[in-house]
């Protein structure tokens, strides 16, 4: 419409008229802009597809204090995962075996305890910090249920959406001082980050994520574990019913 509007305008005889609509369409641009936070939220994560992992293969690359495990992922094989290398070595028998009992483990637990990523942003809370020519980046107030409550409430969300399909570029959620979730236990340092990628086809999926926790417990136990993923090579491929 401000396009249509400046084409009609006569160059001599309408230009302050112009400038006047231009002033006036911008203003009311901003009101609309912000009214739509949550639309851009909902539509960003209604682009990636949580079920991912039954209609794509991948490489996972999973970097620990204990070295770096290369496995593979695809839903037509009988049994999904296979591990490729630890430390660049190929795994032995033993270790091939308690690689894909821990991937068992993960998909049971991922099963039952599985969320839409967009219940982890409380409603109202999202508020515009940054916008650029390519992304908008907002901050909000992590949302947690049960046991997550008590740490949520500790924590500071952001997230950012590309300007370029709408899609989400990562979501991160972490603490900026240290607190007490319960008696006994203080956590220093909590990150979860999740980065993701529009592929060529138009796919949303993830390629990259963080998890850090360093806390201690009771005055005696201390915990400091941390991972990070990358995942590369998605190939789509087709499963039998």
């Amino acid at each position: 419409m401000l396009c249509t509007n400046m084409w009609r305008a006569h160059p001599t005889s309408q230009v302050l008229t112009s400038v006047l609509w231009l002033g006036i369409l911008l203003v009311l641009s901003f009101p609309a802009v912000a009214t739509n936070h949550q639309q851009l939220l909902d539509s960003a994560f209604a682009q990636f597809d949580d079920n991912f992992t039954e209609h794509w293969s991948y490489t996972e690359t999973l970097t620990t204090s204990d070295g770096i495990t290369v496995g593979h992922y695809s839903p037509s094989r009988e049994s999904p995962w296979q591990l490729m290398t630890i430390d660049g070595e190929l795994p032995s028998t033993s270790e091939a075996k308690a690689y894909l009992k821990r991937k068992a483990d993960e998909a049971e637990g991922g099963r039952n305890s599985r969320r839409d990523p967009a219940e982890l942003v409380t409603p109202g809370t999202l508020q515009l910090i940054n916008e650029t020519d390519e992304h908008w980046t907002f901050s909000f107030v992590p949302h947690g249920e049960g046991d997550d409550a008590a740490v949520m409430e500790y924590l500071t969300g952001h997230l950012q959406i590309s300007k370029a399909g709408g899609h989400l570029n990562f979501i991160d959620i972490r603490n900026e001082d240290s607190f007490r979730p319960r008696f006994g236990v203080r956590i220093h340092e909590f990150l979860s980050r999740f980065e993701f990628e529009r592929k060529d086809d138009g796919d949303v999926l993830p390629v990259a994520f963080e998890f850090k926790i360093r806390l201690k417990a009771m005055g005696l136990m201390n915990v400091d574990e941390g991972v990070t993923g990358r995942y590369s090579d998605y190939r789509r491929v087709s499963v039998s019913p």
